[in-house]
């Protein structure tokens, strides 16, 4: 997958996601287009990322561009918590 369309699929979930959170017929499409926006930008590596923040294996770990999911992930485990909850 290409860096843009990661980033598309990224963005959009992360919409659809923050829709989910007070409409809940979102929620499921949300979560799921989120969840894998957010594995679909970070399996995208470029040499281009930025600095590297935290190192997970030797050449690679956690970069400037990788904080992008942060706002995904907050949605996703409000979404999951929830759905605990119910």
């Amino acid at each position: 997958m290409r860096p843009l369309a990661a980033l598309l699929l990224l963005g959009v979930g992360t919409v659809l996601a923050y829709v989910g959170v007070s409409n809940r017929r979102w929620e499921v499409a949300g979560s799921a287009l989120a969840g894998a926006g957010v594995a679909a930008w970070l399996l995208t590596n470029g040499p281009h990322e930025g600095a590297l923040l935290v190192t997970v294996f030797d050449g690679n770990g956690l970069t400037v561009a990788d904080l992008l999911v942060v706002p995904a992930v907050l949605l996703l485990a409000q979404l999951s918590w929830r759905s605990v909850r119910r």
